[in-house]
């Protein structure tokens, strides 16, 4: 049987379809990402408005009949953390519904942690402490597991585009402003991450800016042009906390055309980057972590283990 998921986020829609073998193992097939920048639309009311949900309802039933035409039988379609905080997000589930012919679900940011975990226990052997961080467009999510056992999850509001407007770090960033870039997420960390857990075991990290910063770590600046298509290649790779933490800074020098033209990124990720990095950064210091290693594993792989175990549950127009 084949599956799909779709992921409305902050910064981008996203397809996965996968095949489901007779033992419930889901095996991915294909990819797809659409950056629609919804995060950036949300009117002052925190509102989406009509063109900008049009446009997203469109742009998924198109991923939904591509996800037909690979041979899907069921699609899961979930909004998270910008259709979360828009004021309109019932309207959005409504026309992304009508416009495709599937249901749409908000989802909460512990059910993105969730799904996140359950894809990655699915295909890991879990021992010790471990540790999951997953760097988004509009939030980062936490969660602090003992073997198999849930103890912490956190939906925390700092993701790479949010952090990039709030603090205007899309171009060159003045050491003073990176520095409150750094005591503001450190204050929301020591405010939800409980400071006297012992470092983790393992830390897994997975997320756009952390696919950048891995793929800069193993290919070097500039990134070859199908960069983005090697996500496969690099999927396990370990990034040490001291990189992180020095090409954060390195990229805080450069204005968004120099990151573009020297580390090679896309004109969105040139923009986003110093905010996600420094997102990272920060957690995995937090944490008392030398190291992560990065996973491809999120959250269309848990909906798609969802729909092969047929335990997705029915469309919901509820928020947070």
């Amino acid at each position: 049987m084949r599956v799909a998921a779709i992921d409305v986020g902050t910064n981008s829609v996203k397809l996965s379809v996968g095949e489901v073998n007779p033992q419930g193992v889901v095996a991915h097939l294909d990819r797809r990402r659409i950056n629609l920048q919804i995060g950036r639309r949300l009117e002052r009311e925190e509102r989406l408005g009509r063109g900008t949900i049009d446009m997203v309802a469109t742009t998924v039933a198109t991923l939904c009949q591509y996800a037909v035409s690979q041979g899907a039988v069921r699609i899961s379609i979930v909004g998270t953390s910008a259709p979360r905080e828009a004021a309109d997000a019932g309207e959005l589930c409504e026309a992304v519904h009508a416009a495709s012919g599937h249901p749409m679900r908000i989802i909460s940011g512990v059910e993105e942690a969730t799904l996140t975990w359950e894809a990655l226990a699915s295909q890991q052997t879990l021992k010790g402490s471990t540790a999951v961080v997953d760097v988004g467009g509009g939030s980062t999510e936490v969660t602090l597991a003992q073997d198999l056992t849930v103890g912490l999850i956190r939906s925390l509001p700092i993701g790479a585009v949010r952090l990039t407007d709030r603090f205007e770090t899309a171009g060159r960033v003045p050491p003073a402003r990176l520095a409150e870039l750094e005591g503001a997420i450190q204050e929301l960390l020591d405010a939800e991450i409980p400071q006297e857990l012992e470092g983790p075991n393992h830390v897994f990290v997975t997320g756009g800016t952390v696919t950048a910063l891995a793929l800069l770590d193993q290919r070097g600046m500039p990134l070859p042009d199908e960069s983005d298509l090697a996500v496969e290649a690099i999927d396990g790779h370990v990034l040490r906390a001291d990189f992180i933490h020095t090409i954060s800074r390195r990229l805080a020098q450069w204005d968004r055309h120099e990151r573009e033209s020297r580390a090679g990124f896309s004109p969105l990720r040139a923009e986003v980057i110093v905010a996600g990095a420094v997102i990272l950064d920060r957690v995995l210091t937090h944490l008392g972590a030398p190291t992560c290693e990065l996973h491809e594993l999120g959250i269309r792989d848990g909906l798609m283990l969802r729909l092969a175990a047929e335990q997705d549950q029915p469309c919901q127009n509820g928020r947070d």
